[in-house]
C-alpha cells in the first residue's frame, strides 16, 4: 500500500495478505521515473519472496497485477487532488514547522532518557516518523539538534522572565517569577534531564559554556534590579542565592520525581522572598 506522508514523500508499507512479507522504499520528489522504480521494486520483492501459504509457492501474476494497479490508483488519486488544491506557500511553510518540531521533541525526549551519545539520528528520525534523509534536510547532524534544543530552552526561560517583568509591583513579579518557574520545572522535565546531563559530559556542555554564560549573566542581572526594587538588603547575593536556588530544586525535582514535594517548596520560597522577609 502506498501511503503519502506530510512532508511530500511517498512510502510503499509493509503489507500482509496471508503470510506475505512487505518492502518499504521512500522517495522525497514525486516524478515518473521514481514512481516506476518504486513499483517495479515491489514487484520485484512479490516475485523473489514466496509465500509461505501452503495453497501457493509463489504470487500469481493476478495478485501482483493488482497490487500495482492499486498503489497506482492511489497515487493518482492523491496527484490529481493535489492538483486541484495546490497547497500555499504558507501551508507548506506549516508542514515544514511542524516537521522540524516534531524532529525536536522527539530528539529531546531520546536525549532527556538516552543522553546525548546514546541517541542516533537514525532513532530520532524513527521517532519522529520520518525518514533518516529527510532528518538531515533539516538538521546537519545531531549536535546541531541539540544546539536548537538548547536555544529553544533559553528562550522559553527569557520568554517567562519577559511575562514576569509586565508586573509593576516587585513583591508580586517575584511571586510570578518563581511560580512560573516551577510550573516550567514540571513541564518542561526532559529538557532539565537534558540539561543536567549536559553539566556532567564536559566534551558536550564545551559547546554551549558560551551560549549559557551569557544567558546565566543576563538572569542574575534581572534578579538583582528585581530584588534592589523590592528592597533586598543585599540585592546581588540575594540574586545569585535564588538562582542557585532555582538549579538545585530542579535539580532535587528531577532525582525524586513524584516523591518530590515541589509544591511545598514553591511555597516556602515565595514564603522566603516575601515583603516581610526582604
Amino acid at each position: 500500500m502506498m501511503r503519502i506522508l506530510a512532508d511530500n514523500s511517498f512510502v510503499l508499507l509493509p503489507q500482509r495478505h496471508g503470510e506475505r512479507r512487505g518492502f518499504s522504499v521512500v522517495s522525497h520528489q514525486f516524478s515518473v521515473t521514481s514512481v516506476s522504480l518504486c513499483l517495479s521494486l515491489l514487484c520485484h520483492f512479490n516475485m523473489f519472496y514466496p509465500r509461505k501459504s501452503a495453497s501457493s509457492a509463489f504470487y500469481s501474476k493476478n495478485q501482483i497485477a493488482s497490487d500495482l494497479k492499486f498503489s497506482y490508483f492511489q497515487l493518482n488519486d492523491w496527484l490529481t487532488k493535489e492538483k486541484m488544491s495546490p497547497r500555499t506557500a504558507q501551508q507548506l511553510a506549516q508542514i515544514r514547522q511542524k516537521t522540524r518540531e516534531r524532529i525536536l521533541n522527539c530528539a529531546l525526549e531520546l536525549f532527556a532518557a538516552k543522553g546525548f551519545h546514546g541517541t542516533s539520528i537514525e532513532a530520532i528520525a524513527r521517532k519522529a516518523g520520518i525518514s533518516k534523509g529527510l532528518a538531515y534536510h533539516y538538521f546537519s547532524g545531531k549536535e546541531k539538534i541539540l544546539e536548537a534544543l538548547m536555544r529553544q530552552g533559553i528562550e522559553a526561560m527569557d520568554q517567562l522572565m519577559s511575562d514576569a517583568g509586565q508586573i509593576e509591583d516587585p513583591h508580586q513579579r517575584i511571586v510570578v517569577l518563581i511560580e512560573r518557574t516551577f510550573a516550567h520545572t514540571r513541564q518542561d522535565e526532559h529538557f532539565w534531564r537534558l540539561y543536567f546531563s549536559l553539566l556532567l559530559q564536559p566534551e558536550v556542555w564545551e559547546d554551549f559554556h558560551s551560549l549559557f554564560a551569557d544567558f546565566f549573566t543576563r538572569v542574575v542581572g534581572d534578579f538583582e534590579m528585581l530584588l534592589q526594587a523590592a528592597g533586598a538588603a543585599d540585592p546581588q547575593s540575594e540574586a545569585y542565592l535564588l538562582a542557585a536556588l532555582f538549579d538545585g530544586i530542579a535539580l532535587h525535582f528531577m532525582i525524586g520525581r513524584k516523591d518530590y514535594p515541589l509544591e511545598t517548596v514553591k511555597n516556602a520560597l515565595i514564603r522566603r522572598y516575601s515583603r516581610k522577609n526582604l
